[in-house]
């Protein structure tokens, strides 16, 4: 009798535990399944979509779930584990597993939402200073735009759509609320920073950040004794220039991204919006087409072809001289030196200390 007894005894599976995933995640949970009287097989079988499909792949390998989030897909849905021991006794222990809808995708962190409209960042509820959890209709004439760890500091956007105006949560590292700042409206130097920090287009003008238009500012006349060669793009904020001897040409950046290059009259202006932090622009071989940008964050060179148009490859020098985001690599020129195997040395200045490196660069020994 007590054989009997324990022979019929079904397996036991430890409890399993409902959570959230974002788009971007891969889950692994582990299943502890055991019998008193001999060995266990694991089976799984899906159910509950809140949507007409599954928005994760689950895979059983052995005791080991992999869950994995499809793109472009979310909600609800339940995992079924059943332990079947030898003598065909079962057990079955169910969990919930949900996939956030991606909102706003942009940065290092998602901003998602659930089936009842909660927000998350990534997987974290975001929370208000009561504790609530926030929602899509959180505040009237309000939208949350999108989450971001701005300079280390976890922060929440917000609109108010009549008006246009953005708004400022700053939070702890579970996204509950600390504090709230800012009010800034489209035209703004903080509004066109929050659309930099946030990687998103707020005003949808096509531009993320500061926009280049093509008004021509004014030369203005206190300055002269002088010459105004060429009228630049209302926006454009010079940060570097340089003469190409073997071009016969003049080139400038912006620190908007964009790269310039002109007669030494100012005829035939050309510009390559390229994207970028530039602060400065040198010349290392006359005889090339190559000129060298220097951009303040991340701190690097990056190798430009002016016959294509195109960036050909990218030094990075986070690994010796790193800054603010605003603070960086601010001054950059090139020293020929025909002893030296890549034909001289690049000098660039840090902002935040005023230090000067110098840094050889393989743009002759090596095309990568």
């Amino acid at each position: 009798t007590a054989l009997t007894s324990i022979l019929g005894q079904p397996p036991m599976i430890d409890p399993l535990n409902n959570f959230i995933m974002n788009s971007r995640q891969t889950k692994i949970v582990a299943v502890s399944a055991s019998d008193i009287d001999g060995d266990v097989g694991l089976e799984i079988a899906l159910s509950g979509f809140s949507d007409e499909t599954s928005p994760a792949t689950v895979n059983l390998t052995g005791s080991t779930l992999e869950i994995m989030a499809i793109n472009g897909r979310s909600g609800l849905f339940t995992i079924q584990v059943t332990a079947r021991d030898t003598d065909s006794n079962t057990v079955t222990e169910s969990f919930q597993v949900e996939v956030l809808d991606e909102i706003e995708p942009n940065g290092s962190v998602t901003l998602d939402k659930d089936v009842t409209e909660n927000l998350y960042a990534n997987e974290f509820a975001i929370h208000d200073s009561t504790g609530k959890h926030i929602s899509t209709s959180q505040y009237d004439g309000w939208q949350t735009l999108a989450v971001e760890a701005v300079d280390g500091v976890n922060t929440v956007l917000w609109e108010y759509t009549p008006t246009g105006r953005l708004h400022y949560w700053r939070t702890d590292a579970s996204w509950n609320w600390q504090s709230s700042i800012g009010k800034h409206f489209d035209g703004s130097t903080e509004y066109y920073d929050a659309e930099i920090d946030f990687e998103i287009d707020i005003n949808q003008d096509g531009i993320i950040g500061k926009p280049i238009t093509t008004d021509l500012q004014d030369f203005p006349p206190e300055v002269l004794p002088g010459t105004s060669v060429v009228n630049l793009p209302v926006g454009y904020e010079t940060s570097g220039l340089t003469w190409h001897q073997g071009l016969e040409k003049i080139f400038s950046v912006s620190d908007e991204g964009v790269v310039s290059m002109m007669n030494r009259d100012g005829t035939e202006l050309v510009h390559w919006n390229i994207g970028g932090d530039f602060e400065a622009i040198t010349v290392a071989d006359h005889t090339s087409n190559f000129v060298y940008i220097g951009v303040e964050n991340p701190d690097s060179v990056i190798e430009f072809d002016v016959s294509s148009g195109q960036i050909t490859r990218t030094f990075s020098l986070t690994d010796w001289m790193t800054g603010p985001s605003n603070l960086g690599l601010e001054a950059l020129t090139f020293v020929p030196d025909a002893t030296h195997p890549e034909g001289g040395v690049f000098y660039a200045g840090l902002q935040s200390t005023g230090e000067v490196f110098r840094f050889g660069l393989s743009i002759k020994s090596s095309s990568t």
